[in-house]
């Protein structure tokens, strides 16, 4: 399988999900979010880091880039994308997924490793995992906390998009949430990095997995 990783001036988690899907024996390429042709890519990734700085917001400039138009494609047609970190700022900022993402309440940059648990594990990003099981990933920003009106978070949950939660949610986020999806469950942001780390390697070869199961079925 073949996966594309953005890269935003100012993003630095790219190189580390570069050599991690390379691992797993995928080809990689990295695109210039200047891009307006993404390739023959099966999935689709927003790296963590600072996108343009973080000015504004993180990912408000990303809603800019030429790239967005061509996600927005993929994603329509059913390409899995996936965002990590400030990855997962971008997403709300295209709109590809529901909320926002604020400031911690404590006004502090965290970096440090939470529980994490898999809400979900019948999902193309999770197809590895079982439900209940914990992960422990890196959180590393001063912008994680995930915010959703409630309404919109019960219909979020009645619909099964909330794919992981933290076990002792360290920013607020509303329902303890670290991951989402959007509902036609091919578009997952997770704020926790995935980048090297045992359970982190995990989830990137559940995806591997899924991709590689829908290229044998001809999906």
């Amino acid at each position: 399988m073949r996966a594309g990783i953005v890269r935003f001036p100012g993003t630095s988690g790219e190189q580390g999900l570069q050599e991690c899907f390379a691992q797993l024996g995928c080809a990689v390429d990295i695109l210039w979010h200047t891009e307006t042709n993404l390739g023959e890519i099966d999935l689709l990734v927003i790296p963590g880091g600072a996108p343009f700085g973080n000015y504004i917001r993180p990912g408000a400039l990303a809603r800019l880039s030429p790239v967005r138009e061509a996600a927005l494609a993929f994603a329509q047609r059913g390409g899995l994308v996936l965002g990590t970190g400030s990855g997962f700022h971008v997403l709300t900022e295209w709109g590809l997924l529901p909320g926002v993402l604020v400031a911690n309440p404590s006004l502090r940059y965290q970096c440090q490793v939470e529980l994490v648990q898999v809400e979900r594990a019948d999902t193309l990003f999770t197809s590895l995992w079982a439900p209940g099981e914990i992960l422990k990933l890196r959180i590393s920003t001063a912008h994680g906390c995930f915010q959703l009106p409630h309404e919109e978070l019960q219909e979020l949950e009645g619909r099964g998009q909330v794919v992981f939660r933290y076990v002792n949610c360290p920013n607020d986020s509303v329902g303890g949430a670290a991951g989402i999806m959007n509902e036609a469950g091919n578009v997952l942001g997770i704020l926790p990095q995935p980048g090297h780390s045992p359970d982190g390697e995990r989830l990137l070869r559940s995806i591997v997995y899924s991709v590689e199961r829908r290229m044998s079925h001809g999906a």
